[in-house]
């Protein structure tokens, strides 16, 4: 799919990592809005270095612009779609997070938004358990795919419609928040500290 489609990525290795994971709201770029930037620092305290752009982390992302609601949800929609559906799609998906399972060494932060949970965990299926030991945020997951094994925290706030539509697995926090705020809300904040600081 045109939206993970990347010549090379901007990763190299670390110890231990950070990384912010969602759909491909824009069609100009993967970078992240500043709030996502600042609720992935929160781990940075406890040693995790951020990656510094959205997937698929590609070394030249342009500036963050705001995408339009609409837009972004078709394109989510459809992201959403081939992840399920096309086989190629989830083979590119793997190989975009080959780099950052292979060069991370001991502790791997993944938070995710919306979508961002079936795409980590329908690429890390098909790429394999790495060495690195991974653990999981989730803010208003939209996924399908089994969690079954997964060290998982999710956030689902009770108004959230889309998420509890399309996501059945535990849920640790239930803020309350739109679909597209988790990452201005405190609680998450928290839980996204405790996930750095916690016992691995």
């Amino acid at each position: 799919m045109r939206a993970w489609g990347a010549d090379g990525s901007s990763l190299t290795e670390v110890a231990d990592r950070v990384a912010w994971i969602s759909g491909r709201s824009s069609a100009a770029h993967a970078a992240l809005a500043p709030a996502q930037q600042a609720l992935i620092a929160r781990a940075v305290p406890y040693g995790f270095v951020p990656v510094t752009t959205g997937f698929p982390f590609r070394p030249d992302e342009g500036a963050w612009t705001k995408a339009g609601l609409i837009s972004a949800s078709v394109r989510n929609g459809m992201q959403y779609a081939a992840l399920r559906w096309h086989r190629p799609t989830l083979r590119q998906v793997a190989a975009r997070l080959e780099p950052l399972l292979r060069l991370t060494r001991d502790r791997l932060l993944v938070v995710c938004g919306s979508l961002g949970l079936e795409l980590f965990v329908r690429g890390l299926r098909a790429q394999g358990m790495p060495s690195c030991l991974i653990r999981i945020v989730a803010l208003g997951p939209v996924c399908a795919a089994p969690v079954d094994g997964l060290d998982l925290r999710a956030a689902q706030a009770p108004t959230d419609v889309l998420s509890r539509l399309h996501y059945a697995g535990p849920v640790q926090i239930r803020p309350r928040c739109r679909h597209l705020d988790y990452v201005h809300d405190r609680e998450v904040a928290d839980l996204v500290t405790h996930a750095a600081k916690d016992p691995w």
